[in-house]
């Protein structure tokens, strides 16, 4: 009977962040059919979501709902990256797609914050989309 109970909590924490992450401009958050970039973004996040521990699942909404860096934890992952659809992506990048900025690409260059605490580890890296920035380009 626990290990169900503890199922449907890891359950509505990623539901949770589902519906928790940014909307493109055109797309109203009420509209119930996902476009098949959509599908793809969902199916590689909840493989990465499933890899975090209930305690970081908790982290991360938590982190994600108060929108602020220097209030929120790290929330660390194994370094690496997944892929989504063709492209080879970092739990990182897709995190910040989700909630942060969903215009980004891969390709997009991110600077970490000095409030994260896990900036400088070799084998995990923080995935707490407010624990970075995006860097411009001069002129844009």
């Amino acid at each position: 009977m626990l290990c169900f109970m503890f199922k449907l909590t890891r359950t509505a924490l990623i539901r949770k962040l589902w519906k928790l992450r940014v909307h493109h401009e055109g797309r109203s958050e009420t509209e119930t059919t996902e476009s098949p970039d959509e599908l793809e973004l969902k199916s590689c996040a909840n493989s990465m979501l499933k890899r975090l521990k209930e305690k970081q699942l908790e982290a991360l909404v938590q982190c994600v709902e108060l929108q602020a860096s220097e209030l929120s934890q790290c929330v660390m992952m194994p370094r690496g990256e997944m892929r989504v659809g063709k492209k080879a992506v970092t739990p990182l990048y897709l995190c910040c797609r989700m909630w942060r900025w969903d215009e980004i690409t891969p390709s997009t260059r991110l600077k970490r914050l000095t409030c994260c605490q896990g900036r400088d580890d070799p084998i995990y890296e923080c995935c707490n989309p407010y624990h970075v920035s995006l860097l411009s380009e001069p002129g844009k």
